[in-house]
């Protein structure tokens, strides 16, 4: 009898734990799906912000005479491992909701699997950018700066609004937009504050900005995406074990034209071969190879072909035609964003940011003083 007593109520313990996990898995598929709806509801029930009167001072028109201030560095934060929640979401573990979209950017087949919105999201339009890649590579424009829209807004003397901020690439001229707004008198940050963004967005359910506490008093940012750290040990390279790569010009556009629909977006170009010897040859680890460890968490930075422990000279290249496209395709679907495309090396950039941005043309310059104009490379004509 003893024997039977306790096959029973082994059995029982199973049905119970069966039961349990049917249970859980219903509550994480209804989770899932309520937490996109929140994504589309405008009024979620998220923390209030606050914003103080210095910071409404920094999201008007274009002025000179800010205060400058010192840099900071960021917080460190970091997200736990991250896994698979379904075959087409990926989801950082512990975090209750998904509160952007980046969270379900799948990595293996570079889509987003949301209903398909109007208009479309960021990652929509960049998952399009990605599907026709090989497209946009042969016609060649993104690597060259339309600069006849640039001047187009120069000529017709738009107010530019606040804040102002690069969507380009690191290692294209962004040390030179720093000097170039603070000598104009712009209160400018270049402290990769993508951690700062990411962890507003993410874990605290907030505005990009306003739930960053380093950004708030800040006009214009010109460097906010963050490439995951390393060091050398014996010779050998460590990344860090916490996921430090967060690139809010493309990961958190959605969020950040919702909390500022009429900023300015400036990118810089620069040949491309010259740029990706740029990354090749940046920092102790070399940046091409924290790509390759931040590829699972930057959406349309896709390592087909890994070199030398980084991303190949290929992958770069359609990397940065990916994003120019992604940018542009974006400004298309919501204008009231002024995208000004420059080329860092051109004799005119002085005078047409200076006119731009109210300022002196004496105020550009390269600001890294190893930054030599390359041999010109010859492009394609349309």
């Amino acid at each position: 009898m003893r024997g039977i007593f306790y096959r029973f109520r082994r059995s029982i313990a199973t049905i119970i734990i069966v039961f349990v996990a049917y249970l859980s898995l219903l509550f994480s598929s209804w989770s899932i799906e309520s937490s996109f709806q929140l994504l589309k509801d405008q009024n979620q029930s998220t923390k209030v912000v606050v914003i103080t009167t210095q910071h409404q001072a920094t999201t008007g028109n274009i002025i000179a005479g800010a205060e400058r201030n010192s840099s900071r560095t960021n917080d460190e934060f970091s997200f736990p491992n991250v896994t698979y929640a379904s075959p087409k979401i990926y989801l950082p573990l512990k975090v209750s909701r998904i509160s952007s979209y980046h969270q379900l950017w799948n990595f293996t087949t570079h889509t987003i699997n949301i209903p398909a919105q109007d208009p479309p999201t960021s990652l929509e339009i960049l998952q399009k950018v990605i599907q026709e890649s090989q497209t946009i590579l042969e016609n060649d424009h993104c690597f060259i700066p339309d600069l006849s829209k640039t001047q187009e807004i120069m000529r017709s003397k738009k107010q530019l609004q606040l804040p102002i901020l690069n969507v380009g690439m690191p290692k294209a001229g962004s040390s030179t937009l720093k000097k170039f707004f603070n000598c104009s008198g712009y209160n400018s940050s270049h402290d990769q504050e993508g951690v700062c963004l990411a962890k507003a967005v993410i874990r605290d359910r907030l505005q990009p900005f306003s739930g960053c506490k380093w950004t708030k008093t800040k006009q214009a940012f010109l460097q906010m995406d963050l490439n995951n750290r390393g060091h050398f040990v014996d010779g050998r390279i460590h990344m860090y074990k916490t996921l430090q790569c967060w690139w809010p010009q493309i990961s958190f556009l959605d969020e950040i034209h919702k909390e500022y629909p009429n900023a300015t977006f400036v990118m810089n170009f620069r040949p491309i071969n010259d740029w990706i010897r740029s990354v090749q040859a940046h920092g102790r680890v070399p940046m091409h190879v924290r790509f390759l460890k931040c590829s699972k968490n930057i959406p349309g930075l896709i390592s087909s072909s890994p070199v030398k422990g980084g991303v190949g000279h290929n992958d770069l290249k359609m990397f940065w035609c990916r994003h120019v496209q992604h940018i542009r395709n974006f400004v298309k679907k919501y204008p009231t964003h002024n995208l000004i495309e420059i080329d860092l090396y051109a004799k005119e950039t002085p005078g047409l940011m200076g006119k731009l941005f109210n300022s002196s043309e004496e105020c550009w310059g390269h600001a890294n003083s190893r930054l030599k104009p390359p041999a010109i490379e010859k492009h394609k004509d349309s």
